[in-house]
């Protein structure tokens, strides 16, 4: 090591090892090297497994590892690339213990990125929270995010599987035990040590390193809900969109958290592609004619903003689904589209008070998109704590509508297939509520659906042309 590396200073230090500036004679670089000071034989495993990851993922957001090697003396070393800047925790102090919410979206972009990168491969990291990652600031004034640390990741059979193809199986595989809790404390949802590592452990993990960037505190859970960032930090100046965005990440049961890296990151860039300052006007027309307004949700394939419409002068609801060459192949994409299409075509032909119109249809600035009628109300979810749920009245109500709602679905030849709270929009006020069905993206058209829509527009046909004929006689 000696011969090759010359130590210049130490950048940190923890129970652990130490990370020290260096010099690489042979690359004539500087370098961080990592090295670790405990004999025990998990740790030393760990460290193995976290330069085997490093060594093989490679992604811009992720920090990359070039050497691996013991001392003369026997301690383990870990060869890193050098990042000249700062962690987000330090950065989170020094601009007075919370950072702008612009700035941490950003932040969650480029996380996200590295984490869907090792996703990809077959590895959770599980740590994720602001010591973990370094910023570095161009004289510009643009920020790179480099995770690090995997030094609790959980390795999966896809990446075991991988390398055993490549290099001799190092038998046997170990896994964490259940009850056993890896990461850090505030970072790390409640099912931690009960199931399995998965991948919305790091989800939570991310959305709570947001959360905390911005309010300066972790977020707090109450009994089937959480605390939002807006009610934490009401002056933090975020958006709507922003809390709601967090609060669906950080949901207590897994099933209900945003399903995957990828969906949050979709939605933070399109928060922040598309976020105005009230007091300056829109700064995105989609089509020619939207001016998009907020962020009203993101989905795994699409994303819905409220709209006004500029030579209408109407207040819309615009669902867009964004082209995603690098994540589909060219029949993924076809399927989204057609999916995408099906479910503008049903709600064209159905007339309920409580299901949203469609206005329109189309494909503008390269991206599919519907205009549906705005439904002015909450998210479901938004009514299921303890502290914040309907009355007994309410909601037999809601029930009743959505119940009168399937029912025209079905008689159309329509299967909805995707009923649950994050579908339906419920309106409060004036001694009355109102419920909306959205999303028809996973319903199912059955033949019956065509063949009414088949007479339809024969119908309508014959129609035209007696009239026609009609016109001619007079």
């Amino acid at each position: 090591m000696k011969d090759r590396y010359l130590v210049l200073d130490e950048l940190a230090h923890g129970g652990m090892g130490t990370v020290y500036l260096a010099k690489d004679r042979t690359m004539r670089s500087l370098v961080a090297i990592k090295m670790i000071h405990s004999t025990d034989p998990e740790v030393i495993r760990r460290f193995a497994a976290e330069k085997e990851v490093l060594g093989n993922v490679h992604h811009s957001n992720l920090i990359h590892a070039s050497d691996f090697g013991t001392t003369n003396g026997g301690q383990p070393f870990m060869v890193l690339e050098y990042i000249p800047g700062q962690t987000l925790e330090t950065r989170r102090l020094g601009s007075g213990g919370r950072l702008p919410w612009q700035e941490v979206v950003e932040v969650g972009i480029q996380l996200a990125r590295a984490l869907e990168a090792l996703h990809a491969a077959g590895v959770i990291h599980r740590d994720v929270k602001p010591a973990n990652a370094m910023v570095a600031e161009s004289k510009s004034g643009e920020i790179t995010v480099k995770l690090l640390d995997l030094g609790v990741a959980f390795l999966g059979e896809r990446f075991l599987d991988a390398q055993d193809k490549r290099f001799t199986p190092e038998q046997p595989r170990f896994h964490t035990q259940l009850g056993a809790a890896v990461g850090t404390a505030g970072f790390l949802p409640a099912e931690v040590g009960y199931l399995p590592a998965h991948e919305r452990l790091d989800v939570y993990g991310l959305a709570a390193t947001l959360f905390y960037l911005c309010a300066g505190e972790l977020p707090r859970q109450r009994q089937f809900g959480g605390i939002t960032l807006l009610e934490v930090a009401s002056d933090c100046g975020a958006p709507e969109a922003l809390s709601l965005l967090l609060e669906k990440a950080l949901a207590i049961d897994p099933i209900d958290r945003t399903s995957s890296v990828s969906v949050l990151k979709r939605g933070l860039e399109a928060l922040l592609r598309t976020w105005h300052d009230p007091d300056n006007g829109p700064k995105y027309l989609f089509g020619g004619r939207f001016d998009l307004l907020g962020l009203l949700g993101a989905g795994a394939t699409t994303e819905c903003h409220r709209a006004a419409h500029r030579h209408m002068r109407r207040l819309v609801a615009l669902k867009l689904m964004r082209s995603n060459p690098t994540e589909c192949d060219d029949a993924g994409e076809e399927n989204r589209r057609l999916r995408f299409r099906q479910g503008a075509m049903i709600l064209a032909a159905l007339d309920h008070p409580n299901i949203p119109q469609l206005y329109d249809y189309g494909v503008a600035d390269g991206d599919h998109y519907a205009v549906v009628q705005l439904c002015d109300g909450k998210i479901a979810t938004e009514y299921t704590w303890v502290t914040h749920h309907l009355r007994v009245d309410e909601a037999i109500r809601v029930g009743l509508q959505l119940a009168d709602a399937l029912a025209a679905i079905h008689s159309a030849g329509v299967i909805y297939r995707d009923l649950r709270p994050g579908n339906v929009i419920v309106r409060r006020g004036d001694g009355a509520i109102k419920s909306w069905l959205v999303d028809f993206d996973e319903s199912v058209a059955l033949p019956e659906f065509f063949a009414l829509q088949d007479k339809t527009i024969c119908d309508a046909s014959r129609g035209s042309q007696g009239s026609k004929a009609e016109g001619s006689l007079e």
